[in-house]
């Protein structure tokens, strides 16, 4: 089954914990990362990794299926975020398969604003992913920090997000659940998009015909058409929820709430029927450009939306914010 995030939303992987300093695993040293460890990135080849030669620093996150640690490779000194199913997850067929789906996904986009995944196996009775380590929070992060980013900030960080989703439409993926903690930021704020826990190849129709009827995606963010459970969504579902990712950047909301995260229904009902409320109520600054792009964006119908993520920030650029 998916696991849930706060907002009650259904995701196949995403940890829902914020960062946070949980202590060292037992037995492990609190002190191991030191500051001539080497982070694993994009640029050069990763090591084949074994297990037993990672040693965990910290707790990053847990959701219910999964907990990632920041652990360091004793070999290479290079730091990991590492991704572990949960034993319960491991014995539950779907929970597995999706984990490994996720894993399979993501290690074939390698572009410098997606996580980069370096390897997927097995982990004693379960399974892990070994990923890019991201050490500055995420947008979500931001958000709750500052209230709402200011629009040239917000701009900066949606037109290098859409860059990589833009890479990933490409390749023949969609997303299908991007929202402010599947952004991270590293500490010199490049955005990276994060959690391919959902995503799915567009030319898979077994895949979709199977998901008719049903809702994937968080409520706040969600596409009508994901609402609907449509089987022929495409690319353009990933534009509504940058878009609304863009509104909340900008705004400090998200453009449908509910009196409680606990009326899913009535959040997504929301997504299908009512209109977009102008951003300006609640951050009056916002540019009437980029009033624009976000009207644009959340479209109800995909063939009212931007055609594409590069048609997208196309339009970002013209503002000249």
């Amino acid at each position: 089954m998916p696991a849930e995030d706060e907002n009650g939303g259904a995701t196949a992987g995403p940890v829902e914990d914020p960062p946070g300093r949980s202590g060292s695993a037992p037995g492990q040293s609190g002190n191991a990362a030191s500051a001539h460890l080497r982070q694993g990135d994009g640029g050069s080849a990763p090591p084949v990794i074994d297990p037993a030669d990672l040693k965990l620093l910290e707790k990053l996150g847990r959701g219910s299926q999964a907990v990632v640690y920041k652990c360091v490779h004793g070999p290479t000194e290079r730091v990991f975020a590492v991704k572990i199913l949960t034993a319960d997850a491991a014995r539950n067929r779907e929970s597995r398969n999706s984990f490994l789906r996720e894993g399979r996904h993501a290690a074939q986009l390698v572009h410098p604003n997606i996580v980069r995944i370096y390897q997927v196996g097995p982990f004693k009775e379960t399974f892990f992913i070994a990923m890019e380590y991201v050490d500055g929070g995420s947008v979500a992060d931001l958000i709750a920090a500052r209230g709402h980013l200011d629009a040239k900030e917000a701009v900066r960080i949606i037109r290098a997000t859409a860059e990589g989703l833009a890479y990933a439409h490409r390749q023949g993926y969609i997303h299908r659940d991007i929202k402010p903690k599947n952004i991270l930021m590293t500490r010199d704020g490049t955005p990276k998009l994060a959690d391919m826990g959902l995503a799915r190849r567009s030319s898979d129709l077994d895949a979709a015909f199977s998901e008719i009827g049903r809702a994937y995606g968080t409520p706040y963010y969600i596409s009508p058409e994901q609402v609907r459970g449509d089987p022929d969504i495409d690319h353009r579902t990933d534009i509504y929820s940058l878009g609304v990712t863009f509104y909340e950047m900008l705004a400090g909301r998200p453009p449908f709430l509910a009196p409680s995260p606990k009326l899913v229904i009535q959040i997504m009902q929301m997504h299908l029927k009512d209109p977009v409320p102008d951003p300006r109520r609640f951050v009056r600054e916002i540019p009437e450009s980029l009033c624009r792009i976000l009207g644009k964006s959340l479209a109800k119908r995909a063939d009212k939306r931007f055609a594409s993520a590069e048609a997208f920030i196309a339009a970002l650029d013209k503002t000249g914010v």
